[in-house]
């Protein structure tokens, strides 16, 4: 159940050992605080692209983004959802395309 969260939730936010856990944001939809079993805390937008699939995306984690640095990152991804765009799928191909361009660097080098 969505609640509206808190900095001060946020940072009082304990671990449940054995299992991931999700807070979800009231403000934002889809906005979720994650905390691992380990304490990590990231921030991440659930949403639907048109064709129906649901994703995630990690906007970052917590402390080095705050709650409303998150519900910010979030609003500009359901922005881009609603214009059609898919955030996480754009994320993964300019890492892939990054990646290659490194390789191909490394083969260049090879060669020379």
């Amino acid at each position: 159940m969505p609640k509206t969260l808190t900095a001060r939730f946020v940072e009082a936010a304990a671990p449940v050992p054995g299992r991931q856990i999700e807070h979800q944001d009231a403000k934002v939809p889809g906005l979720a605080l994650r905390i691992s079993p380990g304490g990590n805390k990231a921030w991440s937008v659930r949403y639907r692209t048109r064709d129906g699939e649901q994703r995630r995306l990690t906007l970052g984690r917590f402390p080095a983004v705050g709650l409303s640095k998150a519900r910010e990152l979030a609003a500009q991804a359901l922005g881009s959802v609603a214009s059609g765009a898919d955030p996480a799928q754009a994320r993964k191909s300019s890492r892939a395309e990054a990646k290659a361009r490194k390789l191909s660097t490394v083969d260049s080098l090879i060669d020379a």
